[in-house]
């Protein structure tokens, strides 16, 4: 983490210490859209891909009107919020699919 920020200022040649909270926000994001990844590989060999587009669209159609409420509130913060929180729900949506995908092979 400090490495990071430390990295990133040299990198762009910019003091990102001020933006520290919003790269953890980022970071926690991503390891929300790895865990949605991981899941979207299972769902594809259950050959369920249609819940996919289902999660997504609903994602993307609830984060539309969040991530503008969020960005004007709280700018670069509400930025960061919206794509951690759009990662968990995606994730949270795959587990719950697989779970009840098992769920349903295992009473047939």
């Amino acid at each position: 983490w400090f490495l990071g920020v430390w990295g990133l200022g040299i990198l762009y040649g910019v003091n990102m210490e001020k933006y520290k909270y919003e790269l953890m926000v980022l970071l926690i994001g991503s390891v929300f859209y790895a865990f949605s990844a991981f899941f979207s590989v299972i769902i594809t060999v259950m050959r369920k891909q249609k819940f996919a587009l289902y999660v997504y669209v609903a994602v993307l159609i609830v984060f539309q009107f969040a991530t503008t409420y969020l960005v004007k509130s709280d700018g670069i913060m509400g930025a960061s919020l919206s794509y951690a929180l759009s990662m968990g729900i995606v994730a949270l949506l795959y587990l719950s699919i697989v779970v009840l995908q098992i769920r349903n092979m295992s009473s047939e």
